[in-house]
């Protein structure tokens, strides 16, 4: 059975809330963004709010987090009042970016609480070191992420 642009698009929506929610973020953050990735066009709270069957307060909270986060952007239409959403310029080199410097001020963070533990407690050191090297390996490969699509970009021009 093959599927309609409408039936594809809804699909899309509800597989990226889903998504999202898998993420620990809300479902409505992630349905916003799969609308807006999809159709490729900046929409307003109340376009958002119909299109999603939700309430403009909801909407709100969530594009608010979306913008915060330099996944979205706000834009506005030459005579209209109202504020549009559109995806950001580059919002997946600014998740990557955005987590290299999250994990780098976690890893340091507990580099400070292990350079203030005694050596005479070997385990717990060691504990506290491997998830330092945690967070220093999710730098390592959001940096690496970040450079792999600021290439492809590169390459696209």
């Amino acid at each position: 059975m093959t599927q309609t642009q409408d039936e594809i698009r809804t699909q899309f929506i509800e597989d990226m809330g889903l998504m999202a929610q898998g993420d620990g973020m809300a479902r409505i953050a992630g349905r916003i963004l799969g609308l807006l990735i999809f159709d490729g066009t900046s929409a307003s709270f109340s376009d958002l709010a119909d299109e999603l069957q939700v309430s403009r307060g909801s909407i709100s909270v969530n594009v608010r987090m979306l913008i915060d986060r330099g996944i979205i952007r706000k834009t506005a239409k030459p005579g209209d009042r109202q504020d549009y959403f559109q995806i950001g310029e580059r919002p997946y080199e600014d998740i990557f970016t955005r987590l290299v410097t999250r994990a780098g001020q976690n890893a340091q963070t507990i580099r400070a609480t292990l350079e203030r533990i005694g050596a005479d407690d070997p385990a717990r050191r060691a504990r506290i070191a491997d998830f330092e090297q945690f967070y220093e390996a999710l730098a390592d490969c959001a940096r690496s992420g970040a450079e792999r699509l600021a290439k492809g970009k590169a390459a696209d021009k």
